[in-house]
C-alpha cells in the first residue's frame, strides 16, 4: 500500500520550526508494518494545498495530513480539503459541543473562531482528538483516503496510535496485502563509529525469504543507534529471526553497547546504582554540571544522588573541598602551581575566546584521583566521581581557539570507591561544546562500566 505524508505550514516549510511530524508518522508506521513511500512540506497557501491533495488523490493508496486545523487565518488545510473533494464545509455541531465542554472544564472562554474548528468537508468523518481543540477528519479525494490531523505533535502520536493506524492496517487488509507482523530492536553504543559497527556486523542481514531481518543506523552524537527491523507473516517467526541476530549484535558489539530501546544511559545508571545499593558524590568542573542535570531527570535523584558540587575551574573546585594545591605530592601535582589554578573569571579575562576556567596546562591524574576522593569522604557517598577537562594550548598552534573551531582537550576522570580510585583519561578534539558532549558521555559510560565490572579503559573512536 502507498501511503504519502504531506506537513503544512509555513513556519515548517521556511525552516522556523523543525519538522518532527513527518519522522513520527514514518517511524510508527513502520512499526507497524507500514511502509510510507514519500514526505513533503507545504506552506499555508490554498491553491498549493489543493493541486497536491487532488495530484495525490490519483497516485497514493492514503495520504496522512497534519497542520493547518486550528482557527486562524493561516489555517487553510480543512478548506483546502473541501475545494479538492468539491464539497461544502458544514458545521459538526457534536464536535462544536465537545469544544465549548472542553473549554469550559479548562476555564476559558471560547472565542468565535474556534467556531471554524467544527467546520468540516460534507461527507467526511471524525478522528477524534482527546486532548486538543482541532478534531481530525478521514475523507475521500479522487479515490485516495485522506487523514487530516493538527499539527501539535503530541496531539499528534496520541491520534496516530489510537485512530490513524488502525484505520491504515483496516484499509491494507482491504486492499489485499500480505499480513505482515513488524518487530524492532535498538541498540545505543558509546565509543565506535558507523563504519565500525558496519563493518562489525557486517553479513547478519537477512534480506530474502519469508522473514527478513534489517540493519539501520542513526548517528545522534555521540552515541550511535543500531536499529534491527524484523519482518514476518507471524509473530513467532520475526521473534524467532530477530532473537538470533540479536545475540550475534551483542557478541560482536560487546561492552561498547551502553543502552537498549527506549532507554538511556543514564537511565542505566540510575538503576545500577539503585539495585546495587550505592550512593554517589559528583565534582564536576569541565562538563559544568551536564552529569548532574541527565542523572537528576525524573525526580529520582535523591534516592543516590547524595552532592553536586560544579566550579568553573580546578581552583574553585579546589576550593569546594577545602583542598590546598601545595599540600599535593609529587604525584599529584603538576608544576608550577601558579600555571595549574586560576579563576574562571580570571581565565575569561586573560583568554576571551577560551572557556572560562580552562588549564594553561593538563594535571596530573592523580588531581582527579583526589578530588574523587574527597567528592566521596565529605559527602558520605559510596561512590565519587570527578571530571577534569584541559585545552591543550600545544596542540593548538594558533594560539585560544575561537568559538566553534577544532581543538584538542584533556579529559580526566577518576571513580573513588570505598577500596580504590580508578582513573580514565582521554584525548578528545572538536569544538568545546563537541568535546564536553563527549566528555558526559565518556563519564556517564564509565560510571555504567564499573557498576557492571567492565574495564574502563577501552578506547573509543572519539580519542586521538
Amino acid at each position: 500500500m502507498r501511503i504519502e505524508i504531506i506537513c503544512t505550514g509555513d513556519e515548517v516549510l521556511f525552516g522556523h520550526i523543525i519538522n518532527s511530524n513527518s519522522a513520527l508518522i514514518a517511524r510508527k508506521l513502520e512499526d507497524h508494518g507500514l511502509a510510507v513511500s514519500s514526505a513533503h512540506t507545504l506552506g499555508d497557501e490554498t491553491d498549493e494545498l489543493i493541486e497536491a491533495f487532488r495530484q495525490l488523490g490519483g497516485t497514493a493508496d492514503a495520504v496522512i495530513v497534519t497542520g493547518g486545523l486550528g482557527p486562524t487565518q493561516d489555517d487553510l488545510t480543512r478548506q483546502a480539503a473541501a475545494k479538492a473533494a468539491q464539497v461544502e464545509l458544514e458545521l459538526d455541531t457534536r464536535w462544536l459541543q465537545r469544544m465549548e465542554r472542553m473549554f469550559g472544564l479548562r476555564g476559558r472562554e471560547m472565542t468565535e473562531n474556534n467556531r471554524v474548528q467544527a467546520m468540516l468537508p460534507r461527507g467526511s468523518e471524525i478522528i477524534d482528538n482527546p486532548i486538543g481543540t482541532a478534531c481530525g477528519f478521514g475523507m475521500d479525494i479522487g479515490g485516495t483516503r485522506f487523514f487530516f490531523a493538527p499539527g501539535v505533535p503530541r496531539e499528534l502520536d496520541l491520534m496516530l496510535d489510537k485512530e490513524i493506524i488502525p484505520r491504515l492496517k483496516t484499509l491494507s487488509r482491504a486492499k489485499g496485502d500480505p499480513p505482515a507482523v513488524v518487530i524492532t530492536k535498538r541498540f545505543n553504543s558509546f565509543g565506535l563509529a558507523e563504519s565500525q559497527v558496519d563493518s562489525l556486523l557486517s553479513g547478519l542481514e537477512k534480506t530474502s525469504g519469508e522473514c527478513t531481518v534489517k540493519i539501520g543506523y542513526r548517528a545522534d552524537y555521540p552515541l550511535l543507534e543500531t536499529k534491527l527491523v524484523a519482518r514476518a507473516a507471524s509473530s513467532p517467526e520475526a521473534t524467532r529471526e530477530l532473537m538470533a541476530v540479536e545475540r550475534e549484535v551483542r557478541n560482536r558489539l560487546g561492552n561498547y553497547i551502553v543502552s537498549e530501546d527506549g532507554q538511556t544511559l543514564e537511565d542505566v545508571v540510575r538503576e545500577l546504582l539503585a539495585t546495587q545499593g550505592e550512593s554517589l558524590a559528583l565534582a564536576e568542573e569541565f562538563t559544568s554540571g551536564h552529569i548532574a542535570g541527565r542523572l537528576g531527570r525524573g525526580g529520582e535523584s535523591e534516592a543516590f544522588l547524595t552532592r553536586a558540587t560544579v566550579a568553573p575551574s580546578l581552583y574553585e573546585l579546589f576550593r569546594a573541598f577545602n583542598l590546598n594545591p601545595e599540600r599535593l605530592t609529587p604525584a599529584e601535582s603538576t608544576p608550577p602551581p601558579a600555571r595549574m589554578f586560576h579563576t574562571g573569571q580570571q581565565a575569561a579575562e586573560q583568554k576571551p575566546h577560551r572557556p572560562a576556567g580552562m588549564l594553561e596546562v593538563a594535571p596530573a591524574p592523580g588531581v582527579a584521583r583526589t578530588i574523587a576522593k574527597a567528592a566521596r569522604d565529605e559527602s558520605g557517598a559510596s561512590l565519587g566521581l570527578a571530571v577534569l577537562g584541559t585545552l591543550e594550548l600545544e596542540a593548538h598552534q594558533a594560539g585560544h581557539p575561537q568559538p566553534g573551531e577544532e581543538s584538542t582537550y584533556s579529559i580526566q576522570l577518576a571513580i573513588a570507591t570505598r577500596q580504590k580510585t580508578l582513573t580514565r583519561t582521554a584525548r578528545l578534539r572538536g569544538d568545546f561544546e563537541r568535546v564536553r558532549m563527549g566528555a558526559v558521555e565518556m563519564a556517564l559510560d564509565c560510571l555504567r562500566r564499573h557498576l557492571k565490572g567492565l574495564p574502563l579503559r577501552e578506547k573509543t573512536h572519539l580519542e586521538k
